[in-house]
């Protein structure tokens, strides 16, 4: 009798082990983003020269960041409208590159309207990509 409750609990702890050793683990993932928080981006070349504006994104949201890989002496500006038909889109301005230099800007601005790039109506502006969310 004392064999059997041996060898019985012999194999529940043999059972016991290889469950612990070979079970499968959680892995928390370090640097996540939760849904819903992530950016996207805008990639802007040496053709996007409007001066009517090219609306990155409508409505309310925030501007992330402007990564500028090439510098120009052309203007760059970001603007919380719709459009340049905005009466007071002048006075809602987010960011502003008279002459753009390379670099990284991070600004994490909000915007309730929209987010509109406008560049210079005659030479282009530096290639740049514009985070939003």
């Amino acid at each position: 009798m004392k064999d059997k409750i041996l060898l019985t609990s012999s194999i529940v702890a043999i059972v016991a082990i290889l469950f612990i050793l070979f079970a499968p683990k959680t892995i928390n993932p370090i640097g996540n983003v939760s849904g819903g928080n992530d950016y996207a981006a805008t990639t802007t070349d040496t053709n996007f020269n409007t001066a009517l504006g090219n609306l990155v994104k409508t409505g309310q949201g925030t501007l992330g960041s402007v990564v500028i890989s090439i510098s120009s002496n052309a203007p760059l500006y970001l603007y919380d409208a719709t459009s340049t038909i905005h009466t007071n889109y002048a006075t809602t301005t987010l960011a502003a590159f008279p002459a753009t230099v390379a670099g990284t800007y991070t600004f994490d601005v909000a915007f309730t309207r929209g987010l509109l790039v406008v560049g210079a109506s005659t030479v282009g502006v530096a290639s740049t990509t514009i985070t939003s969310r």
